[in-house]
């Protein structure tokens, strides 16, 4: 089984830190420059992290190097991001796919504030109680936490107490991906990305 440590999504630091380690080389000052390009190709994902620099260690420490590993990367990550969401498309409920997809509607790598984010789903109507002694806002941050813990969304921000201040959807997962009719006009019915390929 997997350890599910190793699955969280990481923050950029953390994730650099992951790289780091795991290239296990020196970097040259010159390709610090690429530091937030590498961040972000891997999307907080240390699986990810761990293999691009993998893949980077047996290159030249050079701009151009890297620059083409990276580009490689990017289309092979869109691939994986694309088939896995497939599978989220079937597998999750569909309050949790509303809530999840509702983080397309703001721009790529934004970090959101999650108080806020939980009170547009209860706002839009995306969350609905399912006991007596349940509120919309329960609804909310139980679906927040779940899409956390499944590793689909992104902690970039804890309060000092700990808890989630704020998320947001890594950046390749914003790939093709229909979702069903909501009923809801004021919602979105379909995300378009640049990519229309189907797994």
């Amino acid at each position: 089984m997997s350890d599910p440590h190793l699955l969280r999504l990481r923050g950029d630091e953390e994730s650099w830190a992951l790289f780091t380690h795991a290239l296990k080389k020196s970097i040259p000052p010159e390709l610090l420059k690429l530091k937030d390009k590498i961040v972000r190709r891997c999307g907080g994902l240390p699986l990810l992290i761990v293999k691009l620099a993998e893949a980077l260690s047996h290159k030249d420490a050079t701009i151009e190097e890297w620059s083409t590993v990276l580009q490689q990367f990017h289309h092979d990550q869109q691939q994986l991001w694309s088939n896995t969401l497939y599978k989220i498309h079937k597998d999750l409920s569909l309050y949790m796919r509303r809530c999840l997809f509702y983080f397309t509607l703001f721009p790529k790598d934004f970090d959101i504030p999650a108080r806020r984010l939980m009170a547009l789903w209860v706002a839009e109507d995306l969350v609905q109680p399912e006991g007596e002694n349940e509120t919309p806002e329960d609804v909310a941050e139980r679906c927040l936490n779940m899409l956390i813990a499944q590793g689909m969304v992104q902690v970039t921000k804890k309060k000092l107490n700990g808890n989630v201040k704020m998320v947001r959807l890594p950046g390749c997962p914003q790939t093709i991906l229909v979702i069903p009719k909501l009923n809801k006009p004021h919602f979105l019915e379909f995300i378009l990305t640049q990519d229309l390929s189907c797994p």
